[in-house]
């Protein structure tokens, strides 16, 4: 926990001293989000969709839900709706659909660590991360899908309900 925390605080003093980067960085992803149906959002989204799909696949895969199909390319959904990708699971219960249906928020404390080793400076590099830091930031938030998943459960919301509460509490 103590560790955590100082990760935690060493990442937002980072930031803090390049509060206009980090401000730039959320307006960006915001702005990318909307374009969802822009013909270039996929493209432009492609490594946050990539992280987003990758943390649902590893978090499921740590708490058992069984991990069986991943796709992080563009398809159309079975209501013929665009879907950026997708994990299919065997195994969600109380105890891993929450954690695994919102897994992708890790997106932006991975966005904002990686934000610390941006510049201002117009390299291939600089750039790369800063596409990167906006695609992540833009597809960190949980679909309606996730959403529908994470809340599921009565006895999950209650059993991390409680973990929180203590968590906080202590």
């Amino acid at each position: 926990m103590w560790l955590h925390f100082q990760l935690v605080q060493l990442v937002c003093l980072e930031l803090l001293f390049n509060d206009t980067m980090l401000i730039l960085l959320i307006v960006l992803g915001i702005l990318l989000r909307t374009q969802s149906n822009h013909p270039v959002f996929w493209l432009m989204a492609w490594p946050g969709t990539a992280f987003h799909e990758l943390s649902h696949y590893v978090v499921g895969f740590l708490l058992g839900a069984r991990p069986t199909q991943i796709s992080i390319l563009p398809s159309t959904g079975s209501s013929g709706n665009q879907v950026h990708g997708y994990v299919e699971f065997d195994n969600l219960s109380w105890y891993n659909a929450l954690p695994t249906a919102l897994a992708p928020l890790l997106g932006f404390v991975a966005a904002l660590m990686l934000a610390t080793k941006l510049t201002w400076a117009m390299t291939w590099t600089n750039v790369a991360l800063w596409w990167v830091c906006v695609a992540m930031i833009s597809q960190c938030w949980p679909s309606n899908a996730d959403w529908k998943v994470a809340f599921c459960s009565p006895v999950g919301l209650a059993f991390y309900g409680a973990l929180v509460t203590a968590v906080v509490v202590l």
